[in-house]
């Protein structure tokens, strides 16, 4: 009999709580061990929500740091190829996605509080601190955890342009030129950079990647007079949505 290869299974999930779907079925935490080239039992997420997009990861750790995504494994149901020997482990990330044109937007607000390269985003409550930043970081929506669910989090400009990456993978932040999708809703408000929360529930900002000076970036608005471009201090806290690759 050829070498056994071990099998599991590991959930990480982009959204969850109370956003438009609802994840109702992790895959087994249970470890497979399957004989090379024999059926490995399919792993399965189930999630409640409409436009939800599945994308399956592999890693040889239980972390989604330096994971692979599979091509092809684009659904809620996959099942691990046995072709190889050794143990690896596998996770899927749900997202809800609205489309515009030829681009597939995040249905909703950039709720992560880790880049995509594992390192921790740093959380900055403190008004003093806030105002000082020039490197990257995340606040809660009128600085209420409880929020996080309806909202998502608020991000500086610099967190958006960490080089570790703020987007899951397969996603990114889009540019000034690529923000081509008016959004009606999760409208989050923003942190003054001074430190102050302002017109959560009314209007919503969303930043872009693209920088117009050393200070300023540009994002757009969604307010009682629209939905505009607009730009401003770097180290406001804002929105994020994504675009997939």
């Amino acid at each position: 009999m050829r070498k056994a290869k071990l099998l599991m299974a590991v959930t990480f999930l982009l959204i969850s709580g109370t956003y438009a779907q609802t994840v109702t079925t992790h895959p087994s935490l249970v470890a497979q061990s399957v004989c090379q080239n024999s059926p490995a039992t399919p792993l399965t997420v189930a999630a409640t929500g409409s436009g939800l997009t599945y994308q399956w990861y592999s890693n040889t750790s239980t972390s989604y740091v330096g994971a692979t995504p599979i091509p092809g494994a684009n659904a809620a149901t996959y099942t691990p190829s046995t072709a190889t020997d050794g143990t690896l482990y596998y996770f899927c990330w749900v997202i809800p996605v609205s489309v515009a044109g030829s681009t597939q937007w995040m249905a909703q607000n950039l709720n992560v509080d880790r880049y995509r390269n594992g390192d921790p985003i740093p959380e900055v409550s403190d008004p003093g601190a806030w105002q000082g930043l020039t490197t990257g970081a995340w606040c809660h929506v009128d600085g209420n955890p409880a929020n996080d669910a309806a909202y998502g989090k608020l991000y500086n400009w610099y967190a958006v342009t960490d080089p570790r990456g703020l987007a899951p993978y397969g996603w990114r932040v889009p540019s000034d030129g690529e923000f081509n999708y008016e959004i009606n809703d999760q409208l989050a408000g923003y942190r003054h950079f001074k430190g102050k929360y302002n017109y959560a529930g009314r209007h919503g900002n969303w930043w872009t990647t693209t920088q117009e000076s050393g200070g300023t970036g540009w994002f757009r608005q969604r307010s009682g007079y629209g939905f505009k471009r607009f730009l401003d201090d770097k180290r406001k806290g804002m929105s994020v949505r994504c675009i997939k690759n």
